[in-house]
């Protein structure tokens, strides 16, 4: 994808520039009107509209919305969902490489979840639901001791947990990832969060993270 390409150009252009343009082959202006702080819209904590502008330049997802709003492959060429709704597996479009030459595979997409679930970001959180937790049944008191409540914990909220969407996600092969949801309803859900996920190469968060420090050192050093 030519999308892919483009990491490298942009990601010099940050860490090196040292005035607004840059007149070099090698090297991509961009226009954004909000401060752009970070390449790592994967496992960052908030949201920034500039970063995720520059995201759709670099990087692909694994589907995304065609002209009908229909969830269409973009990484993939093929979307097979079981009977039931509960499985869901994307096969690899051939021939996509990242911008360091490197062959997009199934490892890439299952590190980008990984990286992703491990970092907990705001992203990380479309994938789970809140569910206000059960309370234990309780044994009948007698009527001559009344239960009384304080104050705090009349106005404290009520407890909840997250439950992840995804119960597991599988490489068979080279090109096939399989993700298992939780219930069928969850489907479209699903192929609709994957929209705002960039699948980056594996073994590279660790990168976005240096090149964001240098984003920012730079960003300081104009001011």
């Amino acid at each position: 994808m030519r999308k892919l390409l483009l990491l490298s150009s942009i990601a010099c252009f940050f860490a090196t520039a040292s005035t607004c343009r840059q007149r070099t082959s090698d090297a991509a202006t961009v226009a954004l009107p909000e401060k752009f702080t970070t390449l790592d819209t994967l496992t960052t904590a908030s949201s920034e509209s500039s970063a995720e502008r520059i995201k759709n330049l670099m990087f692909n997802t694994l589907v995304r919305k065609d002209e009908n709003f229909d969830y269409v492959g973009e990484l993939v060429k093929d979307i097979t969902t079981s009977p039931d709704n509960l499985t869901i597996t994307f096969t690899l479009r051939d021939n996509v490489k990242f911008h360091n030459g490197k062959a997009l595979t199934s490892a890439d997409v299952k590190y980008t979840f990984d990286e992703l679930f491990k970092a907990n970001g705001f992203k990380a959180k479309a994938f789970s639901t809140r569910c206000r937790l059960t309370r234990p049944t309780r044994q009948s008191q007698p009527k001559h001791r009344p239960r009384t409540r304080t104050r705090s914990q009349s106005r404290s909220e009520p407890k909840t947990k997250s439950v992840p969407h995804i119960t597991s996600i599988a490489t068979p092969d080279a090109k096939t990832v399989v993700f298992a949801v939780t219930r069928p309803a969850l489907r479209n859900q699903f192929l609709s969060n994957l929209v705002a996920i960039p699948i980056i190469p594996e073994g590279s968060v660790g990168q976005q993270k240096r090149i964001t420090r240098r984003i920012r050192a730079v960003q300081v050093r104009k001011l």
